[in-house]
């Protein structure tokens, strides 16, 4: 039997389980430092939820979880001493309990943080944050801004601390598709060596934990709102657009915002009215790349 934890800014996740599939589930996820696993401040939401596995084949007994398992087994997953479902082997009950845990963490901390469905880089204490629906290219886009010196916060889920509008870090590791593999496997070599794993939904993807040298000293500044899409053979371009139209779109991107009621809302109107907010077509990755870097080149120039 082994232990992993994880910390999301103050919400802690254990899991229980045979030491080799925790020792694969701990491969697929980031070593991420420990001020941002812990609230900012030090002051925590302190909530913690304790997931379980046990592979169906044997008698369930919750004094012993067998450290070999068969990989085409049925397992079991629990939280908190509740059945949450029966995983079809190795590799669905790993793509169960990560989206299990970020769901957990989403929850604990949506009642502290303004989440949205985002990626987000920073250079500095300037933040960029990339708001958009599944497929419209923010994890190969924050991967190819990783690559080039950018700071990783997330690639799809995005805390923002309401009281100072600074952006935060999801501790997660970005889920690389298919297509993005290819184009990122010169800037990412251990996208080669290594395997591709099922998330929830039945999707292929390759788990990049992000460089440890990747993650920002301290909070940022959300500086600019970029709405990505990527749109195959298009001319890449960036479009500035007006703070009701960005404020329509993350509201549409948002986790939960309701939880917070006026306040929410009000938080991200005030964050929008210090930020510029553009849409983003890309058609060329690495153009996509230059013109982020020219928006943050230019606020430090400024």
């Amino acid at each position: 039997m082994s232990i992993v934890e994880l910390g999301f800014l103050g919400f802690r996740a254990q899991v229980v389980g045979p030491s080799e599939l925790l020792c694969t589930f701990r491969a697929l996820t980031p070593l991420t430092p420990q001020r941002w696993t812990i609230a900012p401040g030090g002051s925590g939401i302190g909530s913690r939820a304790e997931f379980r596995l046990y592979p169906r084949r044997h008698e369930r007994d919750t004094r012993h979880v067998p450290d070999q398992i068969d990989h085409t087994a049925p397992v079991d997953i629990e939280r908190d001493g509740v059945h949450l479902a029966t995983a079809q082997g190795h590799h669905e009950a790993l793509a169960f309990l990560l989206w299990a845990i970020h769901t957990a963490a989403v929850e604990h901390l949506g009642s502290t943080y303004l989440l949205f469905h985002a990626g987000a880089v920073a250079r500095g204490r300037f933040g960029i944050l990339l708001p958009g629906p599944s497929g419209t290219g923010k994890t190969t886009l924050v991967a190819a801004l990783v690559a080039a010196g950018f700071s990783y916060l997330g690639d799809d889920i995005a805390p923002i601390d309401p009281a100072s509008l600074t952006l935060l870090p999801f501790s997660k590791s970005l889920g690389v598709k298919a297509g993005a593999r290819r184009i990122l496997t010169s800037a990412y070599p251990e996208l080669l060596r290594s395997v591709p794993r099922l998330r929830a939904g039945g999707e292929s993807v390759w788990y990049l934990p992000p460089p440890q040298d990747s993650w920002p000293s301290s909070a940022a500044s959300v500086r600019c709102v970029v709405f990505p899409r990527y749109q195959a053979r298009a001319r890449t371009s960036l479009a500035l657009i007006g703070r009701s139209d960005a404020l329509k779109q993350l509201i549409e991107q948002s986790f939960g915002l309701g939880r917070h009621g006026v306040s929410g809302i009000a938080a991200a109107v005030n964050m929008l009215q210090e930020a510029e907010c553009y849409e983003l077509t890309m058609g060329s990755l690495r153009a996509s790349v230059h013109v982020i870097q020219e928006l943050a080149d230019r606020d430090q120039s400024s």
